[in-house]
C-alpha cells in the first residue's frame, strides 16, 4: 500500500482510532512518522467517559510501526474535523496528551 507525504491516515485498536497526517515513510526502518490530529473513542462501544473526539493537533508527533497505519477515508476525517470544530471549550493539552500516551500504551502493549 502506497502512503502518499501529508496524507490522513489512521490507526486502529479496539475501540479507539488515532488520526494523523503522515509526515515521512521511512521504508528501510518500517515505520511511519505522524503528526496527531485527532483521536476517536467509540463511547458506545466503552460505555465510559462522554469524551468521543480528542483534539490531538498541537501535540507530540509519533513513530509508528508502518503495518499499522492504513489511509482515512476523506468522509471520516471531514466528520472527525466537524466535531472538532462544534467544540467551544478550548484544548485541555495536557489531558490530550493523557489520552494519547494511553493509546499508545494500549496499542504497544498487546
Amino acid at each position: 500500500m502506497h502512503l502518499a507525504t501529508y496524507q490522513v491516515v489512521f490507526i486502529r485498536h479496539k475501540e479507539a482510532c488515532l488520526y494523523g497526517e503522515l509526515i515521512q515513510t521511512m521504508a528501510d526502518r518500517h515505520t511511519c512518522w505522524l503528526r496527531p490530529l485527532a483521536l476517536y473513542l467509540d463511547v458506545e462501544e466503552t460505555g465510559t467517559a462522554p469524551v468521543s473526539v480528542v483534539d490531538l493537533r498541537n501535540g507530540p508527533d509519533v513513530i509508528c510501526p508502518s503495518e499499522l497505519v492504513q489511509p482515512a477515508l476523506d468522509t471520516e476525517w471531514l466528520y472527525l474535523l466537524g466535531k472538532m470544530g462544534d467544540t467551544k471549550e478550548p484544548c485541555n493539552y495536557a489531558q490530550a496528551n493523557q489520552h494519547l500516551r494511553q493509546f499508545l500504551q494500549m496499542l504497544f502493549s498487546n
